[in-house]
């Protein structure tokens, strides 16, 4: 049985391994569509950014947290902030929409904004206002909740890029959770934590087989 074991530890890391070198492959030659876009014969590069404040903050962010154990921030305005920039060739008709959630009321801004050229080097700058609709304000202790508000910009109708940006709320604050892929070091670290617990368990067998076998030797006696 020991040796079994061990050749499935043994297979456990191959795989795992093979796994690990395979995840690392697609993050070095896949290519990122969500903000750039490229083609033809010209040279297009465009960019853009979604980001959000609370009022009163100074700095924009990816997400922001309302607690709703307080008064006051419960009742704060959203800012959210859309930024375009273009670092190629200059492009006309374009068109950036908004997709506020429906948990949002908007304030100020538009959802929706068209614009007939934007030159090489320029920057596009949007600021769409909004407040926590009161449906959303629980009691409950445990409530917590998180969406997420969407800009898309399009040049004649082709996608050209997207970006995101999260509000979350509740009455536990809490650390936000990280967005995105899990990184390498998170698999390494997975793969570690498995590793870990398939030794303890050799371990535990071992034990168990040790007082099996002393057991055995003293109803021999």
């Amino acid at each position: 049985m020991g040796n079994n074991f061990s050749m499935n530890i043994k297979q456990w890391r191959k795989n795992t391994l093979t796994i690990l070198i395979a995840i690392s492959m697609v993050y070095s030659t896949v290519p990122v569509f969500a903000d750039t876009y490229g083609g033809g014969e010209t040279e297009k590069s465009i960019k853009i950014v979604k980001e959000v404040r609370l009022e009163g903050d100074s700095t924009y962010k990816d997400k922001v947290f309302i607690d709703l154990t307080d008064n006051n921030e419960k009742t704060k305005e959203i800012y959210f902030r859309i930024t375009i920039t273009n670092t190629g060739d200059a492009l006309d008709n374009l068109k950036m929409e908004d997709f506020l959630p429906s948990e949002l009321d908007k304030i100020a801004g538009n959802l929706t904004e068209e614009w007939a050229n934007l030159d090489s080097g320029e920057v596009k700058t949007f600021i769409i206002k909004a407040s926590l609709k009161a449906s959303e304000v629980k009691e409950d202790k445990d409530y917590e909740k998180c969406v997420v508000n969407k800009a898309e910009l399009r040049q004649d109708g082709d996608f050209m890029g997207s970006d995101t940006a999260t509000v979350c709320y509740g009455n536990t604050p809490k650390e936000l959770p990280e967005t995105g892929f899990l990184p390498m070091s998170g698999f390494a670290g997975l793969g570690m934590l498995s590793l870990g617990k398939l030794l303890k368990l050799k371990t535990k067998q071992t034990k168990k087989d040790t007082t099996t076998n002393k057991k055995v030797v003293n109803k021999k006696k």
